[in-house]
Formats: C-alpha cells, sequence, structure tokens
C-alpha cells in the first residue's frame, strides 16, 4: 500500500471528524488535533497486536545473514614422530606439529544459495513490515471511526440538552397561561412529558457515550488500557 496513499486517508477521515466537531461555532470543539494525535499514538506504541507484530519485525532483522562465500579450513595436527641425532645415531621421539590451510575451489552454486537465502530474507522482512502496516492502518482507522461515533453521540446530547432547556422556558410560559385559563391543563402534561422523554434520551446517549469510551480503551490499549480511558475522559462533556 502506497503510504502517501495512507497518510491522505487518514488526513481526509480527520478531517471529517472535525466537520462533525463544529469548527465554526463559538463554542469549544469537541476534540482537539493535539488530542487526538496523541491518542493515536498513544494506541499505535501500546495495542497489543502491534507491539507483537513489532516484536517479531525485531526478531527477524536480528537473524544474522551469511556472508562469506569462500570457506577456508585452518587444521592444526600434533602427535609423536621420530628423529636420528647426527652424533650418536640414535633414534628419538619427538613431538611433531602440523599446520594446514583448505582452500576450496570456487563453487557458483553457494554464491547463488547464499544470494537467494539473502533474497528470501529480505522478502520475508518486507512481508512483514507491510502486514505490520497494514494492521495499523486498520486499527487507527477504527480508532478514528469510534472518535468519530463519539463525536456524533457528544453533539446529539448537546442538541438535546439545548432543546430540554428551550422546553423548560416554555413549560415556565405555559405554567401562567395554564393558570390564567388561556391554555387547557392537557397541554401543560403533554409539553412535561415531552421533556421527561428528552432525559430518557440524554441519560441513554451518555450511556452510550461512557461505553464506547470503555470499549475503545479495551480494545486498542493493550494492558495500558486505563490510561487510555484517562486519556478519552478529556473528550465530552
Amino acid at each position: 500500500m502506497n503510504m502517501k496513499k495512507v497518510a491522505l486517508g487518514f488526513l481526509i477521515l480527520t478531517l471529517l471528524i472535525f466537520s462533525h466537531l463544529g469548527w465554526a461555532k463559538e463554542d469549544r470543539t469537541f476534540l482537539s488535533a493535539e488530542v487526538i494525535q496523541q491518542l493515536i499514538d498513544f494506541v499505535v506504541e501500546n495495542n497489543s497486536i502491534l507491539r507483537s507484530q513489532r516484536k517479531i519485525i525485531t526478531e527477524i532483522e536480528s537473524i544474522p545473514l551469511p556472508e562469506r562465500i569462500w570457506d577456508a579450513n585452518l587444521t592444526l595436527k600434533g602427535g609423536l614422530g621420530t628423529a636420528e641425532d647426527e652424533n650418536t645415531y640414535v633414534i628419538r621421539t619427538v613431538p611433531s606439529v602440523s599446520l594446514g590451510l583448505e582452500i576450496p575451489l570456487y563453487d557458483p552454486s553457494k554464491k547463488r544459495d547464499i544470494l537467494q537465502e539473502r533474497v528470501a530474507f529480505n522478502e520475508n522482512l518486507e512481508k512483514t513490515k507491510q502486514r505490520y502496516n497494514d494492521l495499523k492502518n486498520s486499527i487507527v482507522s477504527n480508532l478514528l471511526n469510534k472518535i468519530a461515533r463519539l463525536s456524533q453521540l457528544d453533539n446529539e446530547k448537546k442538541n438535546l440538552i439545548k432543546l430540554k432547556s428551550y422546553l423548560k422556558d416554555n413549560l415556565s410560559s405555559l405554567e401562567k397561561q395554564v393558570k390564567a385559563g388561556v391554555e387547557e391543563p392537557d397541554t401543560l402534561w403533554a409539553l412535561s412529558e415531552r421533556i421527561m422523554n428528552l432525559d430518557t434520551k440524554i441519560y441513554n446517549l451518555s450511556s452510550q457515550f461512557e461505553t464506547l469510551k470503555w470499549e475503545i480503551a479495551t480494545t486498542l490499549g493493550g494492558e495500558k488500557w486505563q490510561e487510555l480511558l484517562q486519556l478519552l475522559d478529556e473528550i465530552g462533556i
């Protein structure tokens, strides 16, 4: 996969997230660019799947490759021999040592085998790195999609809270009209019921928001999921 295309895809997805955050509004943003990058870096560093893949890459890179094509053998032999004294003509037993150097003939097949082994090693390493990059891209994309969902839940909750505030103001005004006989009591009860339904929806959105944060932390944060949850606690209202 072309890394420039991957980076561009992440940029587009991030911009789509920010488009949900309401930058044009005067309210504070749902999540800053710095926090998003912090979350991405944290997940990439601590996700158990990615950590395992990086360990595999390190182990492969540490495997020594054959470099020598020529194999020279140096041998040292020792034993006992005989020697005749020039003066007495006595034959004595003396130690003997021999040093030998054996250089085999050039073998082109051996060079070919070494080159093939290097090619296979490089191909295996490249495939492993590509698999790691694919997994990283998938996990980061999953993270960004879940953050986008958090943004959606957060915005829905904010909108319902604003609507509830508006309806409560109307309820106060309607109560005065009912007391004055301008409006029927049924109208007041209908509006009160609508406000209670909004309370239920707001509670459900809050629950979904918190559940999704736990899901992100426990599935993507590896052994440091609790630290990731603390980062996610900075999100939302």
